[in-house]
């Protein structure tokens, strides 16, 4: 409680000292990437809360910037995970499998890094395996797949402030190493679960690995661990807040997953988990709107999921898709997307105008 208490204190202290200044970039900026994630999958999970409350929503199909976004490999139509990602983070068009570089293979720094630099806190959660391909887009560089053991040598390696989310896969090496043991000797405070997050008394520059025993489903036991993709988020928040400022990127990790294996229920279940985490990082934008912005948006579409009337809704695919995903943004400077001479943006955009913004 305290805790929280000083953390509220700090943010109106904030916002005292930069009254009546016009802020032309937002300090605490929330990336949320639904894996998979098309604008249908969106308003099914609507249409689903609507059935047992009609006037329930999902908070960001109404966000006042809703951008339909191109998701094309540099050389393929159909991206996937990493490529789609790597737009994201980087701002630039990847080759399938590839992370962190261009088309030619060359190292393409990331908005988390380039915030890293400009002072700003870094947090990364997922609600599946941390050491995974979307979120190795931020701090991984490579035009070759990548062991998972290794992605999460590179996430280690970032230095960014607070790691979140399902247990690193595959954390033990060929010659025995341990990647938390390795997170350790990096200043990395470890957690497995929300009681001992709760109860840690966080200092100053202080690091936090964070981790479920598995990953992060809707339905999980209870022996994998009782924490939310929405806890972690405001935990994130708390330990970030800092007068330079945050940059949160948040994983719907299990949304593509599911889609692939066109489980509908399941996807519901995740888009449920993934917009109760959006909804408290919005509510944080809300307070606070002239110095924060959000976006959410997916890496790509997988499954064709198609409506007539949304209210009806079915699977034409188990694969990804070339269909566009819908950016949805809101807050500070939140105009600055939307493009003067089209329609639609690329899913580079974000990244390259993010740059811009984090200064």
């Amino acid at each position: 409680m305290m805790k929280r208490f000083l953390v509220i204190f700090f943010i109106f202290a904030l916002l005292f000292r930069v009254h009546g200044e016009e802020l032309l970039n937002p300090k605490f900026v929330f990336l949320f990437i639904g894996d998979g994630m098309g604008a249908t999958h969106a308003v099914m999970t609507q249409a689903h809360l609507q059935q047992q409350d009609t006037f329930a929503k999902v908070d960001f199909l109404e966000f006042p910037v809703q951008l339909p976004t191109a998701t094309r490999a540099a050389d393929k139509s159909i991206t996937d995970s990493a490529a789609g990602a790597s737009a994201i983070a980087c701002g630039v068009k990847s080759n399938k499998g590839a992370l962190g570089v261009d088309s030619e293979g060359k190292s393409v720094e990331s908005i988390a890094e380039h915030a890293k630099k400009k002072k700003r806190k870094i947090g990364m959660i997922s609600s599946t395996n941390l050491n995974n391909p979307t979120i190795a887009a931020f701090c991984s560089h490579t035009d070759q797949k990548r062991a998972n053991y290794l992605l999460g040598m590179d996430l280690i390696n970032a230095g960014f402030d607070f790691l979140a989310g399902g247990v690193f896969l595959n954390y033990i090496s060929t010659d025995k190493r341990n990647l938390y043991d390795f997170a350790e000797e990096n200043g990395y405070t470890i957690l497995r679960n929300l009681r001992q997050i709760n109860e840690l008394n966080i200092t100053e520059g202080e690091k936090i690995l964070a981790t479920v025993p598995r990953r992060m489903e809707y339905n999980r036991h209870p022996r994998y661990g009782n924490v939310t993709l929405a806890e972690l988020v405001q935990y994130g928040i708390d330990f970030l807040m800092n007068e330079d400022g945050f940059l949160i990127v948040v994983e719907g990790g299990l949304i593509g997953i599911n889609s692939h294996a066109n489980q509908t229920n399941a996807v519901i279940g995740e888009m449920m988990e993934f917009c109760n985490a959006v909804n408290v990082a919005y509510e944080f934008v809300k307070r606070y709107p002239q110095n924060s912005l959000i976006i959410v948006t997916g890496d790509q579409e997988i499954g064709d999921l198609q409506t007539m009337d949304n209210r009806n809704f079915y699977w034409k695919s188990y694969g990804s898709t070339a269909k566009n995903v819908t950016s949805y943004i809101s807050g500070a400077n939140q105009e600055y997307f939307i493009p003067k001479d089209q329609e639609k943006i690329d899913n580079t955009d974000i990244g390259k105008k993010l740059k811009e913004m984090i200064q």
